[in-house]
C-alpha cells in the first residue's frame, strides 16, 4: 500500500533477504572480505557468525551472485539436525549424486570422482552451508572429513560455515578440535551502530526509487535504531509499519512520535519484545539532527573496502 502511495518502485523493507538491497556495511564488507581470501587460499573452512537477523543469509546471496559465472561450483546447504551420514547423502545429492541405497564408502568414492574432474578442468569447488549452529558434532566432523579429498596435495573441497552464535561456540569443544584447526578465520556479523543504521535505511529507499518523500526526520531514525537493537530486520520490520502508518495518514514528515505510536501498535499486537520499547529511548542528541534526505546526498552509500583477514590463532 505505501510503496503506491509514496511512488516506490519495489518495498524497500522486506523482512525476507533480497541481495538487490545489499547494504555493504564495515561488518558485511569484512566478513565477505574473509570469503574471498579463502576461496583464493583454497583450503580451510571460514566461520561466520550472527545473531538472527543481522543479514548472513544476505552475505551468502550477494557471494553467490559474484561467484555465479566463475569457474567456482557453488552449493548452499540449509543445515537441517542431522547426524553425519545423513549429511553426507545431503552433500551428494546437492552435487548431482544419486545417494539413496548407497553404503557412506561409495558415496564418497563417487563424490570424490566428481571433485575430482571439476579440479582437473581447473574449477573449483564451495559448499556453504547455513545455520550450521544445528549440526550435531558428528555432522560437522563428517564435513572435516570431506575436506580431506585431495588431488595431486590440493583440497577438492572448500567448506565455508555460517550460522548463529551457538556455532562459534560448537566448534571449540574438545570433540571438534580437529576442525578448529582447520579453520582459516572467523568473523561475526554486529548489529549496525546508529551511523551505519543511518546509512542502511537510505540505501535501501534509494534502491526502492525514493525522491525524498517521506522526510524522515533523524530523531525517528534514532528510535527506529534502539528500538530494533541495530538489527537489519527489526529495522525493516519497524521501518516498514512506520511507512504503512505513514501511508494511512497521509503524512510526509515522519518523527519519533510516529515511531512510537507503531511501537505502541506492535506491543499491543505482540509483536513487540519488551527489550525494544521505546519508553527506553534516550533523549535525542540535537547535534546529531541529520535527516536521512541530507544523508541520502552521499553518492556511494556502500562500502568498498579491503581488508588483510588475520589467520585464526591456535
Amino acid at each position: 500500500m505505501y510503496t503506491e502511495y509514496y511512488g516506490f518502485s519495489d518495498d524497500p523493507f522486506r523482512l525476507s533477504p533480497d541481495a538487490r538491497f545489499c547494504f555493504k556495511h564495515r561488518g558485511f564488507s569484512k566478513a565477505k572480505a574473509y570469503f574471498q581470501y579463502a576461496l583464493k587460499h583454497g583450503e580451510g573452512f571460514v566461520v561466520v557468525s550472527g545473531k538472527s537477523g543481522t543479514g548472513k543469509t544476505t552475505l551468502i546471496d550477494d557471494l553467490l551472485g559474484d561467484l555465479e559465472h566463475s569457474d567456482t561450483l557453488s552449493v548452499r546447504l540449509e543445515s537441517a539436525q542431522v547426524q553425519g551420514d545423513d549429511l553426507l547423502r545431503r552433500v551428494a545429492f546437492a552435487f548431482g549424486i544419486e545417494a539413496n541405497g548407497l553404503d557412506k564408502a561409495t558415496i564418497l568414492n563417487l563424490l570424490e570422482g566428481r571433485l575430482q574432474e571439476r579440479m582437473r578442468h581447473h574449477q573449483k569447488t564451495l559448499l556453504i552451508v547455513d545455520e550450521a549452529q544445528t549440526l550435531p558434532a558428528s555432522a560437522l566432523e563428517e564435513l572435516r572429513l570431506l575436506t580431506n579429498l585431495r588431488l595431486q596435495g590440493r583440497p577438492l573441497l572448500q567448506i565455508f560455515l555460517v550460522g548463529q552464535e551457538a556455532l562459534t561456540e560448537l566448534i571449540r569443544t574438545p570433540e571438534l578440535e580437529q576442525l578448529h584447526q582447520r579453520i582459516l578465520c572467523t568473523c561475526h556479523l554486529e548489529p549496525l551502530p546508529l551511523e551505519d543504521a543511518r546509512n542502511y535505511i537510505a540505501h535501501r529507499l534509494q534502491c526502492a526509487g525514493w525522491s525524498g518523500d517521506p522526510v524522515i526526520e533523524a530523531d525517528a531514525v534514532r528510535a527506529l535504531h534502539h528500538a530494533s537493537q541495530g538489527i537489519p530486520r527489526l529495522i525493516n520490520k519497524f521501518a516498514s509499519r512506520l511507512l504503512l502508518h505513514a501511508s494511512l495518514e497521509e503524512l510526509h514528515r515522519l518523527g519519533r512520535e510516529h515511531v512510537q505510536t507503531i511501537l505502541a501498535e506492535l506491543s499491543d499486537e505482540q509483536l513487540l519484545k519488551s527489550s525494544s520499547s521505546s519508553e527506553r529511548q534516550p533523549p535525542f542528541n540535537q547535534d546529531e539532527e541529520v535527516e536521512i534526505a541530507d544523508i541520502a546526498m552521499d553518492a556511494e552509500l556502500c562500502w568498498n573496502l579491503v581488508y588483510e583477514p588475520t589467520p585464526m590463532g591456535d
